[in-house]
């Protein structure tokens, strides 16, 4: 759930009960899920829609 509200994703908190169940519903590996979360956590989205690594 704490992955959810970090990326505003509030609204499945209730249709999502895991991280891997999230991710199979966006069709991504639970790995790119997890990038994505750190690079959001640490750059912000600024950090998480640049092409950089």
């Amino acid at each position: 759930m704490i992955y959810c509200d970090i990326i505003g994703l509030n609204r499945y908190n209730k249709r999502f009960k895991t991280r891997n169940e999230l991710s199979d519903y966006l069709t991504i590996s639970p790995r790119i899920q997890q990038r994505w979360t750190k690079q959001y956590v640490d750059y912000g989205i600024e950090g998480l829609l640049t092409d950089e690594p």
